[in-house]
């Protein structure tokens, strides 16, 4: 069997398109996992774009569990471990933390609950199960860089069971 040689074009293009649509810099090639469950749990990460931060090393999943990239079809809302944003190739001694805020949403407002410590603050890595605690099914998880260069890293999650 041939293959055509534009084969390896589209492949690459899909692929372009799959990291570079979201304002995302194509250069690894740590793969997304696109599961069912995933595409569920991905959601629009409500970028505000500018022209700050147009160069940064953001890959197409900046987001670490447990040192390793997050496996988006297999987060739910019992997840733990150690959650970290980063700068430069996931899983590597080059990458850099990146200082950020997180907070749940519900039906469109921010949850603002006393007893959330992390709320206001922030983080260069948290216990995903203390931010867990206090959602529900449907909530969306935002983790949001503190420094406006990093707009790229921004990732809302939707919990699921």
């Amino acid at each position: 069997m041939k293959i055509s040689k534009s084969f390896p074009l589209l492949l690459l293009s899909i692929v372009v398109y799959v990291c570079v649509a979201n304002g995302q810099s194509l250069t690894s090639f740590y793969a997304l996992n696109t599961n069912g469950k995933a595409k569920d749990i991905m959601q629009n990460n409500e970028f505000e774009r500018g022209e700050i931060g147009q160069v940064e090393n953001i890959y197409c999943n900046p987001l670490l569990l447990n040192g390793h990239s997050l496996d988006y079809g297999n987060f739910t809302i019992n997840a733990v471990g150690k959650l970290e944003l980063i700068e430069g190739e996931p899983e590597s001694s080059g990458s850099t933390k990146i200082p950020f805020f997180i907070r749940l949403r519900r039906d469109g407002k921010i949850i603002d609950n006393k007893n959330m410590a992390f709320l206001h603050k922030q983080l260069y890595e948290i216990e995903i199960s203390n931010v867990l605690a206090f959602s529900r099914p449907g909530d969306h998880l935002i983790i949001t860089p503190v420094d406006k260069v990093d707009w790229k890293a921004k990732r809302i999650l939707k919990i699921i069971l």
